[in-house]
């Protein structure tokens, strides 16, 4: 049986650059930047000196990303 994740967990800052494959220092990047490459961010929570991520934005954020064939194929990532 699969274990059920609810959508809504908040995740810390480990699970959340475990998740997308980034470092925990790329998100802290990010999160000043406020843009990777031109890219949108994934969103966070901040509660005191807390950050989490909603599992559900990690999702969303990596599926907005899109899909390439090649290093060359701009593919379909959002541009804003």
């Amino acid at each position: 049986m699969e274990k059920f994740i609810p959508e809504d967990m908040f995740l810390n800052e480990t699970q959340a650059a475990n998740m997308i494959g980034f470092s925990k220092n790329t998100l802290r990047v990010w999160r000043v930047n406020g843009r990777s490459s031109g890219e949108p961010t994934p969103i966070f929570v901040k509660c005191g000196r807390a950050v989490r991520y909603r599992l559900s934005d990690l999702k969303a954020w990596m599926n907005s990303m899109g899909t390439r064939k090649s290093t060359s194929d701009p593919g379909t990532a959002c541009h804003g």
